[in-house]
């Protein structure tokens, strides 16, 4: 009689199978939030360049150029020597050295916020840039700065 040594039971595949749907949920979770947060993104960048553009004029000294970046009802309220007015008294955003920098995006149809933090010279803001969809093209319906 043979003696033969017992078998060993074949090893279970469920630990990789389960090991391989997990990491496989998780690259699909990422890819939706990398969808969602780029989709965001593209819907918001015309704006957001809008108002960059509109801040980056002023800093350059085109405050001409920037009043023409304005609604219609905003440019009728300040008149441009109102605005050259206002952008001259808030240096932390509009001087020549400060940074803007947008920390939330939102567009609701033909309107949309852009709200960030601007420093200067050791000074701070927070800055909520509002646009509004008009002639075809982003233009900045208010500017609200709060120094911090």
């Amino acid at each position: 009689m043979e003696h033969t040594a017992p078998s060993t039971p074949p090893k279970s595949r469920l630990p990789l199978i389960l090991l391989g749907c997990g990491c496989a949920a998780i690259l699909a979770f990422a890819a939706f939030v990398a969808l969602l947060v780029g989709g965001v993104l593209y819907a918001t960048q015309a704006p957001f360049d809008a108002a960059h553009a509109h801040v980056q004029r002023v800093q350059q000294g085109d405050v001409s150029g920037a009043y023409g970046g304005l609604t219609a009802a905003l440019q009728a309220e300040l008149g441009e020597d109102g605005f050259a007015t206002f952008s001259e008294a808030w240096p932390v955003l509009y001087g020549k050295d400060a940074e803007w920098t947008v920390s939330n995006r939102s567009v609701n149809g033909d309107r949309a916020t852009m709200i960030g933090t601007s420093e200067r010279d050791g000074q701070r803001a927070e800055v909520t840039i509002h646009l509004g969809y008009e002639d075809g093209a982003w233009r900045v319906s208010g500017v609200n700065i709060e120094p911090k």
